[in-house]
């Protein structure tokens, strides 16, 4: 099972790095890409 979580959060790590990459195109979101990079840095710290 933990197999299979951390797979599937790994995934979904990705889909958020692609997301935060094209956000980067717009300053005015810059506060939300920051956000966004503690809330996966947050997540990541609980998956290792």
């Amino acid at each position: 099972i933990q197999r299979y979580v951390s797979k599937r959060i790994s995934k979904e790590l990705g889909v958020y790095r692609q997301f935060i990459d094209s956000l980067h195109f717009h300053k005015k979101d810059k506060d939300k890409v920051d956000k966004l990079k503690l809330l996966i840095w947050g997540r990541t710290k609980l998956i290792s």
